[in-house]
């Protein structure tokens, strides 16, 4: 198509879903989210804030940087390891 504009990298998934990407965020950034803690991956369960949307991961889910106020670090959570705050 020409003329059409394409998202760089660095565009929000708000940007991608404008655009008609079918995979758009469910969450927004600043969002606050829950994640359940999984002691396998030692990963502390409580509430989160999404600090980023990223590309899929090959599978075709969303993916987010997420940050929590217990911990220094921002981690990745697949959409699915998440639920609304």
């Amino acid at each position: 198509m020409r003329g059409a504009r394409v998202p760089s990298k660095a565009s929000s998934g708000a940007e991608f879903a404008k655009l008609g990407n079918p995979m758009a965020h469910r969450f927004h950034v600043g969002e606050a989210v829950l994640m359940s803690a999984a002691i396998s991956r030692n990963v502390p369960g409580g509430i989160y804030e999404v600090v980023k949307h990223l590309p899929d991961n090959n599978g075709g889910e969303c993916q987010y940087r997420i940050k929590s106020a217990r911990e220094l670090g921002k981690r990745v959570a697949r959409e699915s390891e998440l639920t609304k705050a």
